[in-house]
Formats: structure tokens, sequence, C-alpha cells
């Protein structure tokens, strides 16, 4: 997930090796597994048989076409 200048200064690190900023969400923000299932949720909203669970996107079909299709 891209992030804007502000909160990219924000995740900046600093080594002695120099400045480090980032332009994508870092692991360990707090806010970042909220935000991720935001993006997800609205990715596959409206796709039938498609359930977003936290980091899984479970796909349930009664058949190997429905799945195909639900895939595509």
């Amino acid at each position: 997930l891209t992030v804007d200048d502000a909160t990219a200064d924000a995740q900046t690190i600093i080594s002695h090796r120099g400045a480090f900023r980032v332009k994508r969400l870092q692991f360990g923000i707090s806010a970042a597994p909220g935000i991720f299932q935001n993006v997800i949720d609205k990715t596959v909203a409206g796709i039938q048989g498609v359930l977003p669970y936290f980091d899984d996107i479970l796909i349930a079909a009664s058949d190997e076409k429905e799945l195909a299709n639900c895939l595509e």
C-alpha cells in the first residue's frame, strides 16, 4: 500500500548508512492490518463466493466451473 509524503517521513529509518524513506506501508505499523483489510474488502466486494478473512481470501463454490468463474 502506498503512503503519502507525511507518512513516508514518519516511517523513515535512519541508520549508519543514511536515511531510508519508504514509499509503502511497512510491517509493524499498528494500523496496517486494518488498512489492508479495508482495501481487500473493497477489492472483493460484490464477488459472489469470495470472502476476505484477515490476510486470507476464502473462495467458495459448488463445483469446479463455478470456482473457475470466481477466480477469473
